[in-house]
């Protein structure tokens, strides 16, 4: 049965259910009358209408339906009186602040050991791309760090399209060759722009194959980018003379 929430009854009084809870309100106690009130929401009924059928505020519901959160243990401490309600409330907000605090790291720590292997593919992807001087790479690492890798369906034949479904059967150095954009690269020499724009559209195309989550692109370009920082311009051999 789904009751409409801006419904508590189709007439002046409560429903059953809720004129029993009105009624014996006064004598529950905390964690029974959460109980109560979770079945109701349950039901369809909204805050609203139990707080003003119950006599009570909209946010004094919402607290007393917060402790369903509690442990079993809490809840009888509630209910014994000794625990307070405010001082359970307190318990349920640091518990949930802590709870989020520690999954975040270990979601970025999940996220940094998914995209590990690939750092050595991309450094060799740099290094391959022997740019002018190191200015040019920060600038390279800046713009694939917004690089979304979404690439336009028009813009890949067919052909090409099969192959990038087939590229299990690739390594990583095949997906990045065969991702290369179909125009010819523009001269780094006039300008290093276009060429920049050349590059952020090539990663776009081989990282959205072999690192699906864009985010996780971002990690892999930070990663990247310490890893950069930490071996110097020298290691990485990224630069070229000029004729």
């Amino acid at each position: 049965m789904n009751i409409p929430k801006s419904s508590a009854c189709t007439n002046s009084k409560p429903c059953p259910e809720l004129a029993a809870l009105r009624a014996a309100w006064p004598n529950l106690p905390p964690v029974q009358r959460s109980e109560k009130l979770q079945a109701l929401v349950d039901k369809g009924y909204s805050r609203r209408s139990l707080a003003r059928t119950l006599g009570c505020s909209e946010s004094s519901v919402r607290d007393l339906l917060k402790l369903q959160a509690l442990t079993h243990e809490e809840k009888e401490q509630v209910d014994k009186g000794s625990m307070s309600v405010r001082k359970a409330l307190r318990t349920i907000k640091s518990r949930e602040s802590h709870d989020g605090n520690t999954a975040k790291p270990k979601a970025a720590a999940k996220k940094r050991a998914e995209v590990e292997p690939f750092v050595p593919v991309f450094r060799e992807w740099v290094r391959s791309l022997k740019l002018q001087n190191e200015l040019i790479v920060r600038n390279l690492f800046f713009r694939l760090k917004g690089a979304k890798g979404r690439v336009d369906p028009d813009s890949i034949s067919t052909e090409e399209a099969q192959r990038w479904q087939s590229c299990r059967d690739m390594t990583s150095e095949e997906v990045i060759d065969d991702s290369r954009p179909q125009r010819q690269a523009p001269d780094d020499r006039r300008g290093p722009g276009r060429y920049l724009s050349y590059l952020t559209e090539w990663f776009g195309r081989w990282a959205s194959r072999l690192v699906p989550d864009q985010e996780s692109r971002r990690v892999l370009v930070d990663a990247a980018e310490r890893q950069f920082m930490v071996d110097g311009p020298e290691r990485w051999n990224t630069y070229r003379v000029i004729p």
